[in-house]
């Protein structure tokens, strides 16, 4: 009986783990696939999306300067 427990743990764990590599994978894949999309691209495009992710990044750290300067008050 503890033989057939741990035997059906472990198909679950390898099952888990199969999972996990499968989608680990085909994540890896489609960023591979973005990657080469975005080289095709124009070079201003992709430093125009750059600066827009620094920009947001920018506009975060400054609402939350803001949200702390304003708790001071």
């Amino acid at each position: 009986m503890g033989d057939s427990s741990w035997a059906m743990s472990m198909g679950a764990i390898w099952t888990v783990g199969m999972l996990v590599i499968a989608v680990t994978g085909m994540v890896l894949w489609h960023r591979q696939q973005n990657a080469k999309a975005k080289a095709t691209l124009a070079p201003g495009a992709e430093q125009l999306t750059a600066i827009s992710a620094q920009l947001a990044d920018l506009q975060a750290r400054v609402g939350k300067i803001e949200k702390v300067l304003a708790s001071v008050d």
